[in-house]
């Protein structure tokens, strides 16, 4: 099998047509899924994740919230089935909103299950469920899921709030919106990680936010870098970024200053250049089983001969042709490839294509520069909020706080005993958590002040943290 664009259909999805009023439109998920993120920007897109979870659970475990629900509806269907004087009806309603609701009356998580009643504060946040579900969640874990969330709790009155809540439909939910997952080693560790916080279910009910927080950055950040890496990039592991522990000194020599969010933030400003360039690929005459990444093309351009090679050529120099005849409010003489690196000819005019969208979008003065600009907003705001910390002139570093620091060392652990030091920050980095010197020295000291450091020799082979309270 080789690859063929199809021009025509190319045409149509993103409106080559110069008599049009409506101009080229860089279209993006007709072909191929990647980010939920859209060419349009508002803060509250990212703003309170809680009602993220709330949707990727109600969507692992196929049910749908049916009736809304308040305090006071709960407290009335109690009230129904107890015995309660009437002089003590009242006392024990504020009981009931002050235990279980907090300021914002929403019903606090004291039960797995409570997550699927936590309410969908727009459509912006079940795109990012449902990207999640598409690149994290398999069949296996959704039945570990469904099992958690059937147990009954011993608390009478937890038990009472549970009986009066709304009926949860049981519903197959089908997507509408299916994301590759362009990261399964990403997967494979959220399955691990999410296995062992369902079977300590205080851990999952504290921690599932913060939890679901973490791998939406993870898988991010990681495809960020990936994307920008192209045909060469390595698909198996995760590249290094580093983290600083927060309050720790920073200075630009630290290796967490360069690689860490200075890093980050220039690969995150060409996700909708990949998002546009893969979906112009991913156009083509025949169909293939799967939705092609820079991976898969450079595997099936490495088994084709030299006539389909230059067949793939000529496409892609039509396509680059049209695109610039389209998008005349820019200077395309000036457009010019400092290198190119790659040994085929084919890979190295698909990185010409890349960079022609790249260009436009950055030489642009209208609504395309905008454009390309809010769609990486989405997650340089969602860094901003949970793992930036501003250094004043230094800007920014990717920052972890000591409470999510504990948390992973939770999940590198998962219920053993005791872990070596070195084998610990190993698994940091399966997560995708890479720390300098300076911040190992940072974590060593936190453990041994929280006295969950056994040392056996000041050598890093003999010490290890005991497990996590």
């Amino acid at each position: 099998m080789f690859l063929r664009l199809n021009i025509d259909e190319i045409l149509k999805n993103f409106n080559f047509n110069k008599e049009a009023k409506i101009k080229l439109q860089h279209n993006t998920g007709n072909k191929i899924r990647i980010l939920p993120f859209r060419a349009k920007f508002e803060e509250i897109y990212i703003a309170n994740f809680k009602s993220v979870t709330g949707e990727l659970s109600r969507i692992i475990t196929s049910r749908k919230l049916k009736d809304s629900y308040t305090a006071d509806s709960i407290c009335n269907h109690i009230t129904k089935n107890i015995n309660i004087e009437n002089e003590d009806e009242d006392v024990f309603r504020d009981l009931v909103k002050e235990l279980f609701f907090n300021k914002f009356n929403e019903l606090e998580i004291f039960h797995p299950i409570i997550y699927n009643y936590v309410t969908l504060q727009n459509t912006e946040h079940k795109k990012i469920a449902s990207f999640l579900n598409s690149v994290l969640v398999n069949e296996e874990i959704k039945h570990v899921v469904m099992q958690t969330y059937d147990y009954k709790p011993k608390n009478i009155m937890l038990g009472l709030i549970l009986e009066s809540l709304p009926e949860l439909l049981c519903e197959e939910i089908v997507q509408d919106e299916n994301y590759i997952n362009y990261l399964p080693f990403v997967q494979t560790v959220f399955i691990e990680d999410l296995k062992f916080m369902l079977s300590n279910e205080k851990l999952y009910v504290e921690y599932f936010e913060e939890f679901i927080k973490y791998y939406f950055f993870f898988y991010v950040s990681q495809i960020s870098l990936k994307l920008n890496q192209m045909f060469n990039s390595d698909i198996s592991r995760p590249d290094p970024l580093f983290f600083t522990l927060e309050g720790e000194k920073i200075s630009k020599s630290r290796t967490s200053y360069g690689v860490g969010w200075n890093l980050l933030s220039g690969n995150i400003a060409n996700l909708f250049s990949h998002a546009i360039c893969l979906e112009f690929l991913n156009h083509t005459v025949e169909s293939f089983p799967i939705k092609l990444s820079y991976v898969n093309i450079a595997e099936i351009v490495k088994k084709m001969n030299t006539d389909e090679k230059q067949c793939l050529q000529n496409d892609i120099d039509q396509l680059l042709s049209l695109y610039k005849d389209h998008i005349q409010d820019i200077d395309w003489e000036s457009f010019n490839l400092n290198y190119i690196y790659y040994d085929d000819d084919c890979l190295n005019k698909i990185y010409e294509l890349l960079r022609a969208i790249e260009y436009q979008f950055a030489r642009s003065i209208g609504n395309r520069k905008s454009a390309n600009q809010k769609y990486s907003k989405w997650f340089e705001d969602f860094c901003r909020k949970n793992f930036l910390k501003s250094h004043g002139p230094l800007g920014f570093t990717l920052s972890l706080t000591q409470e999510y620091l504990i948390l992973i060392t939770r999940l590198c652990m998962n219920n053993k005993d005791k872990i070596g030091l070195k084998s610990l920050f190993l698994e940091y980095e399966r997560r995708g958590l890479f720390l300098d010197s300076d911040s190992k020295d940072a974590v060593i000291q936190l453990f041994d002040k929280l006295n969950i450091l056994e040392k056996k020799s000041d050598s890093g082979d003999a010490q290890y943290v005991k497990a996590v309270l």
